[in-house]
Parts: structure tokens; C-alpha cells; sequence
């Protein structure tokens, strides 16, 4: 697991990334500004908002990554696994990552909004424990006992 930083050469990758996973869902034709767009908008969300992202990285390439930002609660903002590596856990490997950093800051609440058509998603959501309000998963992380 590779915390990814904004002088990662790597967030580039991730950004456009991130703009074509719509795709699989709808027609999406993405263009160069806006993966530049992205990429600007994660660099200030990282730098002004404390988003994070962790990465799976293999050779240099990223294979997987999460996106996701604990305020009062945590929100996944995006999850992807490269198709070649999927069904291999890296995506629960991300997501108890996530519940991890959560909970060491206290935050006992995640969520997440998940594409109705994802259904693999929503499926692993509910494995790991996640309830469903329309298209927001929502996990409660229990409270430690003092």
C-alpha cells in the first residue's frame, strides 16, 4: 500500500482513471482538460480538504487505489482495481485500509455512493457489512470498549 502524495507522478495516472470509470455505465467521452481538471481538483482537495488516496502499486503501475477524505465521517470518494486484477482482494485489502484510518481517528462512520449498475460493488458492500440507502453505503464501525 502506497499513500499517494501530489508531487506523485502517479496521481496523473489516477485522475484519468477516475474520469473514465463512468464509462462501463454511460456514453462518457472524456477529454485531455478534463483529466487536467481532475487532477488540479485532487491536488486542492488533498492540499485544502485532507483528501487521501492509497494506492496498490505493482512494477510502478498502479493496479488499485481508494480515494477518500474522514471528516465527521469518512467518505470513499472513488475505488477502482484494474480489471486484470480484480477478484483477487485487493478492493476489500483498500477498504479495510480505509475502516483502519477511520477508526485511529475516531471516526465511526463510513459512506460512499455507489453507481446503481455496479452491482459487484454493491455485492461487496454488503459482504463486508455496509447498509444501502439508495445508492449510499453506509458502514458503522463498532465503538472500542475503554
Amino acid at each position: 500500500m502506497k499513500k499517494i502524495t501530489i508531487d506523485d507522478e502517479r496521481l496523473a495516472d489516477i485522475a484519468k482513471i477516475h474520469e473514465w470509470i463512468p464509462k462501463h455505465y454511460k456514453d462518457w467521452n472524456v477529454t485531455s482538460m478534463d483529466i487536467e481538471l481532475r487532477l488540479e481538483s485532487m491536488k486542492l482537495l488533498m492540499t485544502h480538504s485532507g483528501d487521501e488516496i492509497a494506492a496498490i502499486v505493482e512494477e510502478q503501475e498502479v493496479i488499485a487505489f481508494i480515494w477518500y477524505v474522514i471528516s465527521d465521517v469518512t467518505t470513499i470518494k472513488s475505488l477502482w482495481v484494474a480489471p486484470s486484477y480484480r477478484r483477487r482482494g485487493l478492493a476489500i485489502k483498500l477498504k479495510n485500509y480505509v475502516k483502519q484510518q477511520s477508526s485511529a481517528a475516531g471516526v465511526m462512520t463510513i459512506t460512499s455512493h455507489v453507481h446503481p449498475h455496479n452491482k459487484k460493488m454493491i455485492q461487496l458492500n454488503h459482504k463486508l457489512g455496509y447498509d444501502q440507502i439508495g445508492n449510499e453505503m453506509i458502514y458503522k464501525l463498532e465503538v472500542p470498549n475503554d
